[in-house]
């Protein structure tokens, strides 16, 4: 899961890492969530979405979940297990930490 928004340039330099990433994985074993933070926002994320062709789902956040899962900054990255326990968080991804990503998500599995 990840807290971004449309015009977070760190968020959207992550993104293609990520997917690569998940493109490993069959949908029903691993699932990945963006929560948009920016309400002001809203509007960009559909075309964002159908212009990038990223496959994660779109959520819309809140400031409540913002400070449940105490987001500080945007991206924040957390990978959480079957049962809804955050195993991982406090981490970016870039071309050089794919295989760490990777290997976070096979412990979990």
């Amino acid at each position: 899961m990840t807290f971004w928004f449309p015009g977070c340039g760190p968020c959207r330099g992550e993104m293609p890492h990520l997917e690569a990433v998940l493109k490993k994985y069959p949908k029903d074993k691993v699932v990945y969530l963006g929560i948009q933070t920016l309400p002001e926002q809203d509007e960009y994320v559909a075309s964002f979405m159908k212009g990038t062709k990223y496959s994660f789902m779109p959520l819309h956040g809140t400031r409540q979940l913002d400070m449940d899962y105490k987001v500080r900054g945007n991206p924040a990255n957390y990978i959480i297990d079957q049962n809804g326990k955050i195993q991982y968080w406090g981490f970016m991804i870039d071309d050089g930490s794919e295989k760490s990503l990777d290997a976070m998500i096979q412990s979990l599995l």
